[in-house]
């Protein structure tokens, strides 16, 4: 009986919650704040499209004038240590020719003597060599480091100028979605590194 009260009192109990949230759920309700004209967002503005230019490098190295230039002075360069190479090389030849030939003339002590001096001739041939070898890529690394650190300051120079977020290589672009324009800027960077070379 004691357990059947108290089930009696909990279904009061619930019954009489949601009669007091609906009591709460439907007085007046109160009236909202107004809005001020300021609280209000501003109104929605679009940005103007970010400007994307690429150029070709190695074409702009190698056409550019002073590209030319270095092109020509290093095959000049090369056919001049080439000939001299073979120069020497022939009088090797000839001189390692004209010992064999007197060697069963020459005593155990001659033979040592003309043996040792050809030796270092061919050693001295072999240095001549590496050091026109690195004369000549030595070289050919300091011009071109001017020229692509010309054509770099050409690029940041014109970027700037011309408004542009970010100008690339073509050989590093794998991807660009259609919506996205980008300028091919290899014909005006390499007129401007022609320029910029001729008065110097």
């Amino acid at each position: 009986m004691k357990r059947l009260g108290n089930n009696i009192m909990l279904v009061a109990c619930l019954i009489l919650i949601p009669t007091m949230v609906m009591a709460v759920d439907t007085s007046a309700p109160v009236p909202a704040k107004e809005k001020n004209v300021s609280d209000q967002a501003a109104p929605f503005s679009v940005a103007p499209p970010l400007k994307i230019g690429s150029i070709n490098i190695s074409y702009i190295g190698m056409e550019s004038e002073q590209g030319k230039s270095l092109k020509t002075r290093l095959i000049e360069k090369k056919d001049k240590v080439e000939a001299k190479i073979l120069a020497e090389k022939k009088k090797l030849d000839t001189l390692k020719e004209s010992i064999k030939s007197k060697m069963p003339t020459y005593t155990p002590k001659q033979r040592e003597a003309k043996s040792n001096e050809f030796q270092k001739k061919v050693e001295t041939f072999q240095k001549f060599i590496r050091e026109s070898e690195e004369s000549f890529m030595k070289e050919q690394e300091s011009e071109t480091n001017n020229i692509v650190s010309l054509i770099e300051k050409t690029v940041l120079d014109y970027g700037k100028a011309n408004d542009f977020a970010i100008i690339v290589a073509k050989k590093d672009i794998l991807y660009v979605d259609s919506r996205i324009e980008t300028q091919d800027l290899t014909s005006i960077i390499l007129k401007a590194v022609n320029d910029t070379w001729k008065n110097k």
